[in-house]
């Protein structure tokens, strides 16, 4: 039989054995695991890099339909507003054109009545009557 030396030896020897065994084998999965997780990482940063660039066609989509849409309403405005402003140069020129003809009237009217008076004044000389002159 072994003796309890022998045992106590043989015993260390497998402790140190089975140390070196697992410390192996641990290298081997610490290994393993780095590579899968890298292999992870490799998946799931292409598919945040997939994701970010459709995400951005997207956004750039939406970004050009979104300044169509408003710069065809800034053209109908600004056609709109042009239009205004051809109304009112032409609402101007009429009111214009009324505060001078109603100035030429009332001139017209001053002259008729200065007429009228002066008439009045020679209508014996002229023979003129009263109906003449008030449905002149």
């Amino acid at each position: 039989m072994l003796e309890k030396n022998d045992l106590t030896a043989i015993r260390q020897i497998l402790r140190e054995e089975m140390q070196e065994s697992i410390e192996k084998n641990n290298i081997v999965i610490f290994n393993r695991i780095d590579e899968a997780i890298e292999k992870n990482n490799a998946v799931i940063f292409n598919k945040i890099d997939t994701a970010i660039e459709e995400n951005n066609v997207l956004i750039f989509d939406e970004m050009e339909r979104y300044y169509q849409m408003n710069h065809n309403e800034i053209l109908e405005l600004k056609t709109k507003m042009e239009e205004l402003e051809q109304y009112y140069k032409i609402k101007k020129l009429e009111d214009n054109t009324v505060t001078i003809l109603l100035r030429i009237t009332e001139e017209i009217r001053s002259d008729v009545n200065e007429i009228k008076r002066m008439m009045k004044k020679c209508g014996k000389c002229w023979d003129i009557g009263e109906k003449a002159l008030t449905t002149a």
